[in-house]
């Protein structure tokens, strides 16, 4: 299996891209072209560091070896230099022993790499000469070899961990090159990515081939030196034409290049099919004399095809069928492909002028095509549609609009003049032709039109046609047999009012109308009849009640909104006048109500009516609910006898109002027989109560002067604590022994049986107020200052609130006796620099506002 395998990765060799990359020369100071990374070592593995090597090309100048260093890419073994002797001349001679092609080895004399020369580098001139074979080695090479003997490997096997490898060779400042491979992408002597299963050893002659790019490809030859035999293969280009230009063959190599190339049509590298025809024989061979190798495959040339026809256009849409077969003099065969095409048929109809045909013949690169345009024309549509039947007095028609066809043809036949027809003076069924297009093109399309004679107008139209606020009449007309009425309310004959022989026109709308008949769609003129509705005078304005009060003349009444005779009337049935003008002024007693109406142009108004209402005069009373004399906290109602048309001082409408404050209260009301009011004064006789205390409190033993500033108070009773106590005067002393809180009290009371109360406290207190706030705390749990708190004595109430630098607040805490142990929300914040602010009230209900900083450390 192991030969086989070999045989397989030599033929891959000879055809494979690596060739190629071998055959060129580089114009860089050297290129690294392959690394054998797992060298073989079958009988002794941990030799196997031993027999690695890099293939390299020379570029355009010679190098020397004493200028190599190398950094191998496992990075742990050291550049040894490069090392001959007996010892890398036996070597080279044992290999030169086992080469069987016509290829050798030499060590570069001098120590000197010709230019362009191809080079192998052995890790260690200890190598092992069977291990690696250089049997089919078939050009001349020169070998160096690493000093030393290191059996640890210069490159990394197959590794599924990932890892890129990096080899890098310098022979001067300038001449450099570097290469790096992927550990994980190495395959195995089956082509399969890994080192193959353990104790096997697939894994052995794992080699990386670099383009000059430094693009990586990998392989496996097996245990085989990296080199490449000759190889003679190329590719056949795909068939010519007799007349295509040259090609150049070299473009078709997959050997080994620098070769030489025969056969007819052959110069040089160039082949030039002109003048052959079927398949040319072309040998490639290369290698030395004696180790040639040559490949001989034909090239097919083909004749050039003639793709010439003849033009059939100009060609009507309704010529048929064109044989374009039958236009062709260059080469027959071909296919035909176009807008219109079938086949080899072309199809005129409904195709745009000109239709681009192209016929294709010949195959490969030797096919002719040539594509001509056909110039169509249109054999144009003359279909259009005859109107209906037209009246003899009927507007020229613009025949034009009639076409369902092509545009601009010509048109013939009775009354007709260019494109338009006029029915005047003709009855009957009349034929119009329409013709368009040209030559063996025209085509003509003829249609009768009707023309109808129109009836004369109808008359004479009866009825009335003048009217007051009376319903309308209808108005009637005879039509002539066979003909139908319409009735219109313009001149223009546009706004159709009515049809049949008899119209009722809208009441109330003066106008004038137009009566036509129509037979056989063929109106007559107009007949016209104005109806008249005389507007009168619009109904009299007028008030709906007239006021009067008992004992007074009524007052004059003025009819206004009408431009008519102003009539009055006492009966509904306006048969008794009493009075004509806009003006009327009643005489003694009233009727129950007057029918007023206005006349104008013998049409009268509507009747408006007119009532009447007798009045007398009103007296407005306040009546309390309850005593007028107020004392503290306490309101009376105020009633008006008026149950309407009531309007307080307060400014309130309503029939009472409720107050609670001394003072002068009014009503009035008003109508139209005259006005009344009235008044209230409301009296407060509250009694208040008030004292005050000189000073408000302080330590003991003390003594607080009390002064009464009660207001309209006949008698007082004090109360200290509730328990009544004697005071007398205005002006009255209480002293104090004990601190504690005192309240207090004063009741007082009048003649009018108002009373009222008021209670102070009196804050009898030693050491009044003292406040310590600390700057520092140290929260550690050590037991001593771990948490900021304030001492106070005579504070009543205490907010205390947190801030960080930033202004944000932290914490707050409101009792006197609380404190901050430095934590936020359970958890500990850092040491340094924090804001307090604290709000407090003392026992004299005095405000205490203080801020400062407390510093927080552990």
């Amino acid at each position: 299996m192991r030969a086989f395998r070999l045989f397989l990765c030599l033929l891959a060799g000879v055809v494979g891209p690596k060739v190629v990359i071998h055959a060129q020369t580089t114009s860089s100071c050297f290129e690294i072209e392959s690394i054998l990374v797992d060298a073989c070592a079958p009988e002794t593995p941990t030799r196997e560091g031993l027999n690695e090597m890099v293939r390299f090309l020379v570029g355009p100048n010679s190098l020397n070896v004493s200028d190599l260093s190398v950094t191998w890419a496992t990075g742990a073994n050291a550049w040894q230099g490069i090392c001959r002797n007996a010892t890398t001349a036996s070597k080279v001679a044992q290999l030169n022993a086992s080469i069987t092609s016509c290829g050798q080895i030499l060590e570069p004399p001098g120590g000197i790499l010709p230019a362009n020369s191809k080079v192998i580098l052995v890790t260690s001139a200890d190598m092992d000469v069977a291990f690696n074979s250089f049997a089919g080695l078939q050009e001349t090479i020169y070998m160096i070899f690493q000093c030393g003997a290191e059996t640890n490997g210069h490159f990394a096997n197959y590794n599924a961990s990932p890892g890129i490898r990096t080899l890098s060779m310098r022979f001067q400042a300038g001449c450099n090159d570097q290469v790096s491979y992927d550990r994980t992408k190495l395959i195995d002597q089956d082509g399969n990515v890994g080192g193959g299963p353990p104790g096997v050893n697939l894994g052995d002659g794992a080699t990386v081939n670099f383009a000059f790019n430094g693009t990586a490809s990998y392989a496996n030859d097996g245990c085989m030196a990296p080199i490449i035999p000759l190889s003679a293969e190329w590719d056949v280009p795909p068939a010519l034409c007799a007349g295509s230009p040259s090609i150049d063959l070299n473009d078709f190599l997959t050997g080994t290049a620098g070769g030489t190339w025969s056969g007819n049509g052959v110069s040089g590298s160039q082949f030039n099919p002109s003048g052959l025809n079927g398949n040319i024989s072309v040998t490639y061979k290369v290698g030395p004399p004696g180790c040639e190798v040559l490949k001989t495959q034909d090239i097919s040339v083909l004749p050039q095809a003639n793709a010439t026809w003849t033009n059939p256009g100009p060609l009507c849409s309704t010529s048929g069928l064109v044989n374009l077969n039958a236009l062709v003099s260059g080469t027959p065969g071909g296919t035909w492909s176009g807008s219109g095409v079938s086949g080899s048929q072309f199809n005129p109809a409904g195709q745009n002028s000109p239709a681009a045909v192209t016929y294709t013949v010949g195959t490969g690169g030797c096919a002719a095509t040539l594509t001509l345009q056909i110039t169509i024309t249109a054999t144009l549509s003359a279909d259009w549609n005859a109107p209906g039947a037209v009246c003899d007095n009927a507007a020229a028609l613009n025949l034009n609009a009639l076409i369902t066809g092509a545009p601009g043809g010509t048109w013939s036949g009775n009354g007709v003049s260019g494109n338009t027809f006029s029915p005047i003076g003709l009855s009957g069924a009349i034929q119009l032709t329409y013709t368009v297009g040209s030559g063996a093109c025209q085509t003509s399309k003829t249609h009768p039109i009707t023309v109808n004679p129109t009836p004369a107008a109808p008359g004479p139209v009866t009825g009335r046609t003048s009217y007051c606020n009376e319903a309308p009449e209808a108005l009637q007309v005879n039509p002539q047999a066979g003909a139908t009425v319409e009735w219109y309310s313009d001149a223009s004959l546009s706004t159709l009012a009515g049809a049949g022989t008899s119209f009722t026109p809208p009441a109330g709308v003066s106008a004038t109308y137009y009566v036509v008949q129509v037979k056989n769609g063929c109106k007559s003129a107009a007949t016209a009849v104005s109806v008249l509705f005389n507007a009168g005078a619009a109904p009299p304005t007028l008030p709906d009640t007239v006021h009067y009060c008992q004992g007074s003349a009524i007052p004059e009444i003025v009819a206004t909104g009408t431009t008519g005779t102003v009539i009055w009337y006492n009966d509904q049935n306006l048969t008794n006048e009493i009075f004509r003008g806009n003006a009327y002024t009643p005489a003694g007693a009233p009727p129950a109500a007057l029918y007023v109406i206005a006349e104008s142009n013998g049409c009268r108004s509507t009747a408006t009516v007119v009532h009447f209402k007798q009045g007398s005069a009103v007296s407005i009373k306040i009546s309390p609910t309850g005593p007028i004399t107020l004392c503290k906290n306490e309101s009376v109602t105020l009633q008006s006898n008026q149950t309407s048309g009531n309007i307080w001082s307060t400014g309130s409408t309503s029939q009472n109002i409720v107050v609670s404050q001394a003072g002068n209260y009014k009503v009035r009301t008003e109508d139209f027989c005259g006005a009344s009011s009235d008044s209230i004064t409301v009296l407060s006789e509250a009694a208040i109560a008030g004292f005050s205390l000189n000073p408000p409190g302080g330590a003991p033993p003390i003594d607080i002067k009390v002064t009464e500033t009660s207001l309209n108070a006949t008698q007082s009773t004090w109360l200290l604590d509730g328990v009544p106590i004697n005071l007398s005067g205005e002006n009255y002393q209480l002293h104090f022994d004990k601190e504690g809180l005192y309240v207090l009290t004063l009741r007082v009371s009048n003649a009018s049986g108002c009373t009222d109360t008021i209670s102070r406290t009196i804050r009898v207190y030693s050491d009044f107020v003292s406040l310590y706030i600390p700057n520092t705390f140290s929260p550690n749990g050590d037991g001593h200052n771990d948490v900021f708190r304030i001492y106070s004595t005579g504070l009543t109430e205490v907010t205390v609130s947190i801030f960080n630098r930033w202004g944000n607040e932290l914490y707050r805490y409101k009792d006197p006796e609380g404190g901050w142990d430095g934590f936020i929300n359970q958890q500990e914040i850092e040491e340094g620099m924090y804001v307090y602010r604290v709000q407090a009230r003392d026992i004299m209900d005095r405000g205490i506002n203080r801020i400062g900083r407390i510093l927080l450390i552990k």
